[in-house]
């Protein structure tokens, strides 16, 4: 009889342990998907570019899962290292608001936001993503849709599911193309 115990990693606090060391581009990275799996690790705070210093395989990356952690905010420039990444999810975390900007990400196009604390949109918070398509808000707090949340972007699938919207503003669809 083999018995073997593993124990759980530490929580990780976002603000405090630089994850841009082997551990990313090792295990973490998958290089013929040009994906980053950083889901499940308990990665705990604010995410700030910090978090990813040092990263040698970030600026490859195309598609960054932190799904499943304990993450309560992000900051606006958290994302400078991934400059062609196109697909970012943040699903299953305790965001309760996002940042009013997000810089470093022309390419993005899909952004999953699902599962989280997410009670309003800030103004023009997509505005800065011009390539983004698909935004996923599925399960989060929401009460109303202001008529600036999603302004200034060129959005073509946005998922409000599981919500608690009692309240579309005139205009908050604005400038969308709608199907």
């Amino acid at each position: 009889l083999l018995l073997l115990l593993v124990a759980a990693p530490p929580a990780l606090a976002a603000g405090q342990v630089p994850l841009g060391n082997p551990m990313l581009c090792g295990s973490a990275w998958d290089a013929a998907l040009m994906t980053m799996s950083l889901s499940s690790l308990g990665i705990t705070g604010t995410v700030t570019s910090s978090l990813f210093a040092g990263c040698q395989c970030c600026n490859q990356t195309t598609s960054l899962s932190l799904s499943n952690n304990s993450i309560t905010a992000i900051e606006p420039d958290a994302f400078v290292a991934f400059p062609v990444l196109t697909i970012l999810d943040l699903s299953q975390n305790n965001l309760r608001a996002l940042p009013f900007m997000w810089l470093g990400l022309s390419n993005l196009t899909n952004l999953h936001l699902s599962r989280n604390r997410i009670t309003a949109l800030p103004d023009f918070a997509f505005q800065s993503l011009l390539r983004l398509g698909e935004l996923v808000l599925t399960g989060n707090e929401l009460t109303q849709v202001s008529a600036r949340g999603l302004a200034g972007s060129q959005l073509g699938l946005v998922w409000l599911g599981q919500n608690r919207i009692t309240a579309l503003a005139p205009g908050a669809f604005a400038g969308q193309r709608l199907a």
